[in-house]
């Protein structure tokens, strides 16, 4: 009988970490968290008494993760929170590459920083952009590659798993192949993907054009000073989507949130 991994996928939203919690299986029995390998030796501390408090200042006291830790750590704060709790049922990992996670934090900054300029002076160095999203990709996919393996190692030991992701979900179960018998669950639906979302995807692709690449870069930017800046980042990415899935019921002004 074929061991059985769930995927919860959400987007990088720190509201998600709550909604991953309300979805877990508590009869899985390993649970496979999105954060890089060398945090796997604090995150067992916590189960075993270390608070969050504490475990930030260890993340930063080894240098783990870039300054300010908090940020790298905010998507998955709530699951932190409650490892002490899901350990007691489930055995942790951290599965993300150690040297992508660290280049994904490295070509955010960088983003961050190409946003601020070009938005100054108003025209985007489409071929910087490209250079430093091509580039991120390849790390990633080859970081994908990786993490599959560790999932097939570490995984073919229990009964079932769940894997917390995000969007690359898809791409992980497609390496695991036959071996296991996989499911996609989403939280935060719906949700419609930013401008930088669209063009990551389409670039890890292969599709996308210089002319396609420059309007969705545009596209970015207006994003930033239209939804970012007014209402950050949480709230941004809310009426981001209900700006532009306002035919979705969940969607309507004054209606119901997505879960």
């Amino acid at each position: 009988m074929r061991s059985v991994i769930d995927f919860i996928v959400r987007p990088p939203l720190p509201t998600s970490g709550e909604k991953v919690l309300s979805a877990l299986d508590r009869s899985s029995e390993a649970l496979f968290l999105p954060l890089p390998r060398s945090l796997d030796e604090l995150v067992v501390e916590m189960v075993f008494g270390l608070g969050y408090d504490e475990f930030v200042e260890e993340v930063r006291r080894r240098g783990l993760l870039p300054e300010p830790v908090e940020n790298w750590l905010r998507e998955n704060k709530p699951i932190l929170e409650r490892i002490r709790w899901l350990g007691k049922r489930m055995v942790t990992y951290c599965y993300r590459d150690d040297i992508a996670f660290s280049e994904g934090c490295r070509s955010s900054l960088k983003m961050a920083i190409l946003a601020l300029r070009d938005s100054l002076r108003e025209r985007p160095d489409v071929d910087e952009w490209l250079s430093e999203l091509e580039r991120e990709s390849r790390m990633r996919a080859k970081a994908i590659e990786r993490e599959a393996e560790l999932l097939k190692e570490e995984a073919s030991n229990y009964n079932k798993s769940t894997c917390v992701a995000g969007f690359e979900a898809g791409r992980l179960r497609e390496k695991l192949g036959e071996e296991f018998s996989t499911k996609i669950h989403y939280v935060e639906t719906p949700y419609h993907f930013t401008p930088l979302e669209i063009l990551r995807r389409e670039i890890s692709m292969g599709k996308v054009s210089r002319e396609r690449a420059e309007k969705l870069i545009r596209q970015h930017l207006r994003f930033i000073h239209e939804y970012v800046l007014p209402y950050g980042v949480d709230e941004s990415h809310r009426s981001w989507t209900m700006d532009n899935l306002y035919w979705h019921p969940r969607c309507r002004k004054g209606g119901e949130e997505g879960s």
